[in-house]
Formats: C-alpha cells, sequence, structure tokens
C-alpha cells in the first residue's frame, strides 16, 4: 500500500496496524499521523512473551481497546 493509499484510510473503522519489530518506528509514525500514542497504542514486550506472558505484557483489554 503506498503512502498516499496509507493516509486514505486513516480513522478507517476496523483498521488496526501493528508495527514490527521497533516499537519507537511505529510509535513515531502512529504520532506524526495524527494519533495519541499513549491512548492508542500499547508495546508488545517478546521476552514477556518467551516468559509465559500470552500478549508480550499488553491485557486483552489493551490490545482490543487500542488502534
Amino acid at each position: 500500500m503506498g503512502d498516499e493509499q496509507s493516509r486514505d484510510h486513516q480513522g478507517a473503522d476496523g483498521i488496526k496496524v501493528l508495527f514490527l519489530p521497533d516499537q519507537h518506528l511505529g510509535r513515531n509514525t502512529a504520532s506524526a499521523y495524527g494519533i495519541d500514542v499513549a491512548a492508542n497504542t500499547c508495546v508488545y514486550d517478546p521476552r514477556l512473551a518467551r516468559r509465559g506472558e500470552p500478549l508480550g505484557g499488553a491485557t486483552a483489554e489493551q490490545v482490543l481497546r487500542r488502534r
């Protein structure tokens, strides 16, 4: 999807974006698109996932409520 198409879908209901592997790239990109990072994102920690946390430290509610 090109940059122009990405902007067309910004804010569309049901659209979620998963950024891997760098949390800073994802958070900076979300911020550049006007998304309130603190309120609308959560961070997946692979170290916690390896220790048995199924969502990398996030709760199911956090994942479901985030954009």
